[in-house]
């Protein structure tokens, strides 16, 4: 996928500088690097389909209706405002009231349902598992759920192929006995998987639209449409396990889209509440404030799929995690639009987020696609650690920070408060809302070792309060109006280690006392790869701690330009067409380091030349062709540092 929305707003900056000119006619190429590609349909392999092999042992056979064996099937057939059961079983014992079905069932059997009720029920107690097939029903019930399952046995519900289907309850819910619990349309003491390729409608009025005290799958090939009008209700709500193998998922709420809590023992202990999503298609809106889209008390762990969330609400989420969020494969798409909000019951700040997670986060081979527009708003939230290994990451935040009397909390692309480790895959960040909207920030440390990463932020493009290490992948990050990698805060204790051994770093800062690398003077080492540093100003890498050359040149007027590092030898070491940065027109340092800048070694840099051919990253140039330009200064690389005018460092 191409990146127009990010490099539309790409730099500015450098280089026109009064020198000798020169002459030199020469057509020298630049070094070659093996550039990513970033033009490729990064989305394409995120795609599903439905598909499904049915075990037939193991410890999820039991989930498949196809194994077991039903002794009966008996018929429900509704007509108005009244009902028949038919087909003859001792298994089955009904009450009929009106269109108020009851049915006590003793043994295996499977429920054929059909026809339509304006004021009709279907409530069931049984000692064995047994099958609700949905087969062309519109039922509501004014005064109470639709399906009443106070079974505690697996109950497997099938939407016949072909059939459209439509359950709907009332406001309020009357002549519910007090030893049963029953708070949704579709409601369930055991165990719910759906089946089958027909279509199944839930308008939820009371509270939740489905809801089981066990665990809920969903099968490939199921089509379920929710809407949820009641303000406290979800449209999923389950304890231990929402389970989605497959099929099409709709779901409007007003406070979650999804919500698994867990289950509480005797002793008042939870069991975690799971999410897993193996495939098919989700697509979730919330409105209510801090209302969300799945909300898990125990992990998220998503293989495949394409999940579609958008939370309008003040302080929503679209997903939000007590537990560990691991994102294995498929397509993950959230909209978070709320502002911020003050929780009195927390005394803090809260906003929206597209993924808040307690645990850690890992993502191995998924696409993952987030915006966030409110103020606060995040893209990524996590309070333990994050592991990137994979995958294709898009972050866009546009809001300002939210700020309540004392308290702020500000836009973030990616935040964890412990260590960042990102070893492949893409990532792109675009955090333009204001002071605070950093883009990829630790509390602890950040470690980059492969991927392609690109951020454009108004405030440090990537921070981290310890270290920021790079030993391979493609860095290019850009601020507007801070650094563009910061290592170490103003907190008490902080290091502010920064260390690159390999990989390829284009950081661009803003004006004076900005900097494209600041570690507040701490160790800053560079042993390996090649960096390009723009900014007011940059932090001195520590010479004891380098065994790379590293130049440092400082001007009073850089300017956008097209640039060359050229060796007495005739070698390019740097071609670069620099972004039109304005903010650095009055003061301006270069960093460069690169294993081709050597010592004893005679070096031009010119300036005002052409630039031809070559293949370009974010305007570095691999074999392209310089010709012409005047010669702003001519050194010798003496030593490992060399420094060229007055570099302005950051005052820390």
């Amino acid at each position: 996928m191409k990146y127009q929305w990010f490099l539309s707003i790409l730099l500015v900056g450098i280089i026109v500088f009064a020198s000798c000119n020169n002459n030199d006619d020469d057509n020298l190429s630049s070094p070659e690097y093996n550039w990513p590609n970033t033009n490729n349909d990064a989305w394409a392999s995120y795609q599903w389909n439905d598909s499904e092999t049915v075990p037939t042992s193991g410890d999820t056979a039991d989930d498949y209706y196809e194994n077991t064996a039903f002794s009966d099937t008996v018929d429900v057939l509704y007509n108005g405002q009244t009902a028949v059961v038919s087909g003859a079983s001792a298994s089955v014992q009904s009450v009929i009231d009106g269109a108020h079905v009851t049915l006590t069932i003793s043994d295996k059997v499977l429920l054929n349902i059909s026809g339509t009720a304006t004021d009709g029920s279907l409530k069931l107690y049984s000692s064995s598992k047994f099958m609700v097939r949905l087969n062309g029903v519109d039922i509501t019930n004014p005064t109470g759920p639709v399906i009443n399952n106070q079974s505690q046995k697996r109950t497997f519900i099938d939407i016949c192929d072909g059939t459209t289907n439509s359950l709907i309850d009332g406001t309020a819910y009357s002549s519910i006995p007090d030893d049963e619990d029953c708070k949704a349309c579709l409601f369930s003491e055991a165990q719910l998987i759906f089946s089958g390729k027909g279509e199944l409608s839930i308008t939820a009025n009371f509270k939740h639209a489905i809801c089981s005290d066990e665990y809920v799958i969903i099968r490939p090939f199921t089509n379920i449409d929710i809407i949820v009008n009641a303000d406290k209700g979800d449209g999923i709500h389950t304890n231990s396990q929402l389970t989605v193998n497959g099929g099409v998922l709709n779901i409007t709420s007003i406070k979650d889209g999804i919500d698994v809590e867990g289950i509480e023992d005797d002793l008042g202990n939870v069991s975690d509440g799971n999410i897993v999503v193996n495939g098919g298609r989700i697509t979730i809106s919330t409105t209510g404030e801090k209302g969300h889209a799945l909300k898990s008390e125990g992990y998220f762990c998503m293989n495949g799929g394409e999940v579609y969330t958008t939370v309008s609400g003040a302080a929503s989420k679209a997903l939000n995690a007590t537990g560990d969020v691991s994102l294995i494969g498929g397509k993950f798409v959230a909209a978070a639009n709320g502002t911020g909000i003050y929780e009195e019951d927390e005394e803090d700040v809260s906003s929206a987020a597209g993924i808040k997670c307690d645990g850690n986060l890992s993502v191995v081979d998924a696409g993952i696609y987030l915006t966030a527009t409110g103020l606060g708003g995040k893209g990524i939230n996590v309070e333990g650690t994050i592991d990137i290994s994979g995958g294709r990451i898009e972050v866009n935040t546009t809001g300002a920070a939210f700020v309540y009397q004392s308290l702020d909390t500000s836009p973030k692309g990616i935040k964890a408060d412990g260590i960042i480790t990102i070893t492949d895959g893409s990532i792109i960040i675009s955090t333009t809302g204001g002071e605070g909207a950093e883009g990829l920030e630790s509390k602890d440390k950040i470690f980059i070792a492969g991927g392609v990463i690109e951020i454009e932020s108004y405030d440090d493009a990537i921070n981290a309060t310890n270290l920021i290490e790079v030993s391979n992948g493609y860095v290019f990050c850009h601020s507007t109006n801070n650094d563009a990698i910061d290592s170490g805060t103003d907190d008490a204790g902080a290091q502010g280690l920064l260390t690159i051994s390999g990989g390829f770093v284009f950081a661009v800062g803003s004006s004076i006392p900005e900097a494209g690398f600041d570690c507040d003077q701490h160790t800053f080492s560079i042993t390996g790869g090649t960096l390009v540093g723009l900014g007011g100003s940059s932090s001195t890498p520590t010479e004891s701690a380098c065994t790379q050359n590293v130049l440092i040149y400082s001007t009073a007027n850089l300017n956008g330009n097209d640039i060359c590092l050229r060796s007495s030898s005739g070698d390019n070491l740097l071609i670069l067409s620099v972004p039109q940065y304005t903010s650095l027109s009055s003061m301006a340092t270069m960093l460069f380091s690169s294993p081709l800048l050597t010592q004893d070694m005679e070096y031009s840099l010119l300036a005002q030349g052409t630039i031809t051919a070559g293949d370009s990253y974010n305007g570095v140039y691999s074999n392209g062709l310089y010709t012409g330009g005047n010669t702003l200064v001519t050194f010798t690389q003496n030593s490992c540092i060399t420094s060229i005018g007055n570099n302005n460092q950051p005052p820390h």
